[in-house]
C-alpha cells in the first residue's frame, strides 16, 4: 500500500507542476519581459508605431504616441538628440534609449 501512496503523491506532484507551467505560459507578457536587451535589436524611430516605441526603456504608450505625432508633424528624426525636442523626453531618456534605436 505504501508504494501506491508514493505513486499517487508523485502523480499529484507532476500534475501540480504541469498546471503551474501551463498557467505561467498562458499569462500575458509584461513590458519588462519583451524589452530589447542589447542583442542587436534596434527600433527604427522613424518607422515604428507607438506600441513598438513603448518597448524602449522609459517610453510608454503615451510617449510613443507623442513621438509618432512629432515625427508626423515635424519630419523624421536624424539623430538621438532630435528626440529631446519631443515633449516629456529629456536627455536622460535619450541616453537610456540610445543603444536600442536606429534611424533610416
Amino acid at each position: 500500500m505504501s508504494r501506491r501512496v508514493t505513486c499517487l503523491v508523485a502523480l499529484f506532484t507532476l500534475a501540480m507542476l504541469a498546471l503551474a507551467l501551463a498557467l505561467r505560459l498562458n499569462r500575458p507578457l509584461h513590458r519588462e519581459e519583451v524589452r530589447p536587451r542589447g542583442l542587436g535589436f534596434r527600433i527604427d524611430v522613424n518607422t515604428a508605431d507607438p506600441a513598438t516605441l513603448s518597448l524602449l526603456p522609459g517610453i510608454g504608450p503615451k510617449l510613443g504616441q507623442a513621438m509618432v505625432e512629432h515625427r508626423s508633424s515635424i519630419g523624421p528624426f536624424t539623430k538621438p538628440e532630435d528626440l529631446d525636442i519631443v515633449p516629456r523626453i529629456g536627455p536622460l531618456t535619450v541616453h537610456s534609449i540610445r543603444p536600442f534605436i536606429r534611424f533610416k
